[in-house]
């Protein structure tokens, strides 16, 4: 095997600075006019001559008889070997090399490092040395071609410096390599014929195969994981792979294998404990399966498409629809111009990589069809977003009308996506359509589950009231699908998107702790005199998020701020009256289905177009109220809808724990301006307007600002 090594140019020198001060020592030593007490030279130079032997059946220096094709173990005079001082833990800049090729050798050179009586040494055969790190030793198992020219061939002889060594400042004696690793030759087969191989990929199930061995290194210790392995081209050729599993129980051996034309091959071998022998050569016949692809086409022709990436992959292939079933195919696109990605009942199955990716701009958008599926183990995120400018935000955007449910690294990226800036990835709904996320489900295993789901907006029916803000109200409240049975909707308290019905507590509150209303908030806090545990945020609006408008219909749709119930009530604008509906009873649907009933609430009617809603009188449900007791839709019931502001600026008495709402009874006609005959006393303000406990579960009429 031949080795590539990195040195610094100070270790060139040092070890020239050596050379000659050991040629000067010899010089002064036979100096007759040596003058007593001359100081001895700052570098101490030791030679060495240590017979070495392949310590039984090696695998060093490798070579196959064309005959038995059986490995043959020899030194060659071009092996480097290192000496590592373990009492030291200092790594020799020198080499040494065998004096001739063969089954034995004298190791000899001449080393640069001091040494004493009784240090431990390790001699270790050709490995990475990299003074970048160091000046340490590095075996390294990774980037093998499947050749055995460059096959990963490593070994370790121990040495204890003598007496006499220490004296005479020579090594000698005789030492045994024990290999590190044992060497496969595997031929792929599909039970019938070869399988080419263009990259082969080998796990374990105990998943202790050694990547790199630092254990002679400042860092310490060992990577463990897949090895790679990617031949010059495809090859029906055996491939040979030095493999060093770290273990001694029962374990399997995974493969896998892209064939060069795109398709996926896997298999697996059983190891019994005790049956791979580090220092041994092994011929292994492998069967492998083809792995299902997914059925992949150009998303603007139709046309099928198949894997054109060497690495198992659809590499700038343009916009694509994936759908079925594929496992280790990744999708990527390293172009600029903006790519679309429809999932349409898909399941991408791609461990240890990104099973989507784009590495130089937003995919535009990822759409969904039906419920798909994108699972991956390794450390990244699924879906790797990816900005052609550092430190420039785009939103990933997704639409359709269907799900996707992402298995993904715990700690990598946001609920399975990630940026190759530090910056979060901002996932949205493309504008006419509604994203939801869930959340993360911890499966115990380092990877989280979220699932997203994206549906068009909701068609909902506004009415143009004329007001000077261009404000659009809904016509009905948020959750109401048939307002002649039920037109109150769904009841929520500030802040949830979530509607729920019975008690509305502290205890439950989602932007809260458990505990009472003066210590749990958690969000949406100012300074109003308590202590919040969660800190003061001085956050007084509802953000998109926790808006159960904006959730339910759209980021084109909020609950109306408390200038938005102003700029109604202000009765410069519209007319309100007391009125009725008739509505079939919600309550007793199967018992009465015919029965109509009157229900109260607030007609309010423009003075420039005509056009009016219907606000119904649908009370609101109390931290101590059970269904029985929540009074609506009766001829003094309350009004009472939520804004979406926090009770904070003029009041005198701000409030964390309490928002803005309509909390009006029949009365509330008066603030009509040609009632009260515009009485500032009157008029609606927000020093004038009610607020109520954000606990308290209230319906929502959503807006939408023009």
């Amino acid at each position: 095997m031949k080795k590539t090594f990195r040195f610094t140019s100070a270790i060139a020198l040092i070890a020239a600075m050596c050379l000659s001060a050991c040629n000067k020592s010899e010089l002064i030593v036979d100096n007759p006019f040596e003058q007593p007490g001359t100081e001895e030279p700052q570098f101490s130079c030791w030679k060495v001559a240590i017979s070495a032997t392949m310590g039984g059946t090696g695998t060093k220096a490798l070579a196959e008889d064309p005959d038995t094709h059986n490995l043959i173990a020899t030194f060659e005079t071009t092996d480097n070997i290192y000496v590592y001082n373990v009492t030291k833990s200092k790594v020799d800049s020198s080499p040494l090399h065998p004096d001739r090729n063969g089954a034995s050798a004298v190791l000899t050179g001449t080393l640069s490092e001091s040494y004493d009586e009784g240090d431990i040494l390790v001699l270790c055969y050709n490995p990475e040395y990299i003074d970048d790190y160091g000046g340490d030793i590095r075996f390294d198992y990774t980037n093998q071609n499947g050749t055995l020219a460059a096959v990963a061939d490593f070994a370790k002889a121990d040495k204890t410096v003598s007496a006499a060594e220490a004296a005479a400042k020579e090594l000698s004696g005789t030492v045994s390599f024990t290999n590190l690793q044992s060497i496969f030759r595997f031929i792929f087969t599909d039970g019938s014929s070869a399988v080419p191989v263009r990259g082969l990929t080998i796990s374990t199930a105990q998943g202790q195969l050694v990547q790199t061995d630092l254990s002679y290194h400042s860092f310490g210790g060992m990577y463990k994981g897949e090895i790679r392995v990617t031949p010059a081209g495809t090859t029906t050729e055996p491939v040979y792979v030095a493999l060093r599993n770290d273990t001694s129980a029962d374990d399997t051996f995974y493969f896998e294998i892209e064939d060069g034309s795109g398709l996926i091959y896997k298999g697996e071998k059983a190891a019994p404990a005790g049956k791979i022998v580090n220092g041994k050569f092994y011929a292994s016949t492998v069967i492998l399966a083809q792995v299902p692809k997914p059925t992949v086409i150009l998303t603007d022709s139709g046309s099928a498409v198949e894997p054109n990436d060497g690495n198992y992959g659809y590499l700038d292939a343009g916009s694509l629809t994936v759908s079925g079933t594929g496992e280790g195919y990744y999708f990527s696109w390293a172009s600029q111009s903006f790519k679309s990605l429809t999932l349409s009942g898909a399941s991408i199955i791609c461990y240890s990589r990104e099973p989507v990716s784009s590495s130089r701009s937003i995919l535009n958008p990822i759409i969904l069809e039906g419920d798909n599926y994108i699972i991956t183990d390794a450390d990244h995120a699924a879906v790797a977003y990816k900005s052609n400018f550092s430190g420039t935000d785009f939103s990933q955007f997704i639409k359709g009308n269907g799900t996707l449910t992402i298995t993904a690294s715990s700690t990598v990226g946001t609920k399975g996506f990630k940026n190759t800036y530090s910056s979060p990835v901002n996932v949205v709904a493309s504008p006419g359509f509604t994203l939801t996320v869930s959340d993360g489900v911890d499966n115990g295993d380092g990877t989280t589950t979220w699932v997203y789901t994206v549906a068009p907006e909701p068609t909902i029916e506004m009415v143009d009231l004329g007001l000077p803000s261009g404000t659009l109200w809904a016509k009905y409240n948020l959750g109401v699908e048939d307002p002649t049975v039920d037109p109150y909707g769904n009841y929520y308290a500030w802040g949830e998107t979530t509607p729920r019905t019975g008690y509305h507590t502290y205890a439950s509150y989602k932007l809260g702790d458990g505990t009472n209303k003066f210590t749990c908030l958690t969000k949406y806090i100012i300074d109003d005199g308590y202590t919040y545990a969660a800190g003061i945020d001085g956050k007084t609006k509802l953000e998109p998020s926790d808006d159960a408008a904006t959730a339910a219909l759209g980021t084109a749709y909020c609950t109306p701020a408390a200038e938005d119930w102003i700029e109604l009530w202000s009765g410069q604008y519209v007319t309100f009256q007391w009125s009725y509906i008739n509505c079939v009873n919600p309550d007793f649907p199967d018992l009465y289905p015919n029965l109509s009933l009157k229900v109260y609430g607030i007609l309010v009617r423009s003075r420039s177009n005509g056009n009016s809603i219907f606000l119904p009188a649908a009370g609101l449900w109390g931290e101590r109220m059970s269904a029985s007791e929540l009074s609506r839709g009766q001829n003094g019931s309350s009004c009472n809808y939520w804004s979406s502001t926090l009770y904070a600026f003029p009041n005198s008495y701000p409030h964390s724990f309490e928002a803005y709402c309509l909390d009006e009874n029949s009365s509330l006609f008066y603030y009509d301006a040609t009632v009260n005959g515009n009485n500032p006393d009157l008029a609606l303000s927000l020093n004038s307007m009610p607020s109520g406990s954000r606990c308290l579960g209230m319906p929502v009429r959503p807006v939408k600002h023009q």
